[in-house]
């Protein structure tokens, strides 16, 4: 999925931006009490910035560590089947109870389908190769401190994830904290608005809404087309 940076497309803080700018204009003229350009501006600046750290948290977990594990994985499963191939002059190539002793317990010597399983199978064929250092073939990178290396990098970057995915959480909580703050703060304005302007004042347009004027034409035309439409229905059905 393409990832995109929200504070550049979040129809919630472009509204909030545009509101505090408005107001900003217009004040002290206009005369809100509850809902300042103060208030305002903290409730944008807080929202955006946890937009701005979630976005971030997300875009390192997706663009960075998972590409970095997938990259990692796919190592090791090449290494399992290098160790398999060395292994199979020797122990044949289907499971017999000799593969028990280069860690492939679960009676088949298919690579895990589980990352977890592959890193287990990783950290149980570095213990082999290092009893038996016979069986590595260095040129190929079937070694034991390769096995170690996969094993043990894999292992980081799994943690690594595991500890983003949790942070992701709580700043995906923090950032839904301060989207509900703006949303009430700029309901608050609306509210303190219409006690502050005219029906028709055009200072309703400026701050991105619909005047009450215009809501109450809006409503007033939909009533008559929609009356309209019975009258001709009636005609055709008479």
């Amino acid at each position: 999925m393409e990832e995109s940076n929200p504070t550049h497309i979040d129809p919630l803080l472009r509204k909030g931006k545009r509101s505090l700018a408005t107001l900003k204009s217009l004040e002290p003229g206009l005369g809100t009490q509850l809902n300042t350009p103060t208030r305002l501006g903290q409730d944008v600046l807080a929202y955006r910035k946890a937009v701005e750290a979630y976005d971030g948290s997300h875009a390192l977990r997706i663009k960075t560590l998972y590409p970095k594990q997938r990259k990692l994985d796919r190592e090791a499963k090449q290494l399992i089947s290098k160790i398999k191939n060395a292994l199979k002059p020797t122990f044949g190539s289907a499971w017999n109870e000799r593969w028990t002793d280069a860690g492939f317990l679960e009676k088949t010597i298919a690579t895990p389908t589980a990352l977890s399983e592959r890193i287990t199978l990783l950290q149980r064929l570095t213990i082999f190769l290092q009893a038996h250092p016979e069986f590595e073939v260095e040129k190929l990178d079937v070694t034991a401190a390769k096995a170690d290396e996969l094993a043990r990098n894999l292992t980081k970057i799994r943690q690594t994830l595991e500890k983003q995915e949790t942070l992701e959480g709580n700043l995906a909580t923090q950032m839904k904290t301060a989207r509900t703050a703006l949303e009430k703060r700029l309901r608050g304005l609306r509210h303190e608005l219409s006690q502050l302007l005219a029906d028709d004042d055009p200072r309703w347009s400026t701050f991105g809404y619909q005047s009450p004027a215009a809501r109450q034409e809006a409503r007033r035309q939909l009533h008559r087309a929609r009356a309209k439409a019975g009258a001709e229905s009636a005609e055709l059905s008479a």
